[in-house]
């Protein structure tokens, strides 16, 4: 893949030049290796942009941009997947004669990696992004490697910067897993509770 081509600018020439970077490479990248591409590759040219000012608020509208991005193009895939389904329904019925087939009537759910409202605002979406770079979390949003009481720890924290109440019910619903108000405080008499929150400190911030 070839390398984007940066503008060659001075630090003086005005901190716009920043988000005008961004915003260039956060299309770019997107357009020739998909959201994944994209997040590695901002935070590389985030890197080379640290003498303006305002490069970190850059970078976060940028991968702000690339979760739009993600959301559409799953609401795409969802989209193309059911106009396929009604396709192959209306075949069987031409191949019956004209008989109506109808499709199977399912109960809403929501799709893995589908964020409800909460855990979707642009504060969320940022700290989603660093937990994936850290591992902690995977493409769905789900949580990699951590036991039940790590996890619970991980909603707590989550919860606490995005001022959510309702900890427990969110995630838990979220995740698909109870039990983990009784988890968290299980947590609390676990000394690698405290290695783990040292590991979220500079994610969470």
């Amino acid at each position: 893949m070839a390398n984007l081509q940066l503008p060659r600018v001075s630090p003086t020439e005005g901190c716009s030049i920043a988000h005008k970077v961004m915003a260039d490479a956060a299309d770019y990248y997107l357009a020739h290796g998909g959201a994944a591409v994209a997040r590695l590759e901002l935070a590389k040219t985030n890197e080379g942009l640290k003498f303006y000012p305002d490069h970190n608020d850059a970078y976060e509208r940028a991968l702000e941009k690339v979760a739009r991005a993600e959301e559409l193009a799953r609401q795409a895939e969802r989209q193309l997947l059911l106009e396929q389904q009604k396709e192959l329904f209306q075949k069987i019925g031409d191949s019956l004669g004209g008989l109506s087939v109808r499709m199977p009537v399912r109960k809403p759910s929501t799709p893995p990696g589908t964020l409800p409202p909460k855990l979707a605002t642009e504060q969320a979406m940022l700290l989603w992004h660093r937990l994936q770079l850290a591992g902690l979390v995977d493409a769905n949003y789900q949580p990699v490697g951590l036991s039940r009481a790590d996890t619970a720890v991980l909603a707590y924290e989550m919860a606490r910067r995005l001022h959510i109440r309702d900890v427990w019910v969110t995630f838990e619903r979220f995740w698909n897993k109870k039990g983990l108000r009784s988890a968290y405080n299980r947590a609390q008499d676990q000394s690698k509770t405290y290695d783990l929150l040292d590991r979220l400190k500079p994610l969470l911030g």
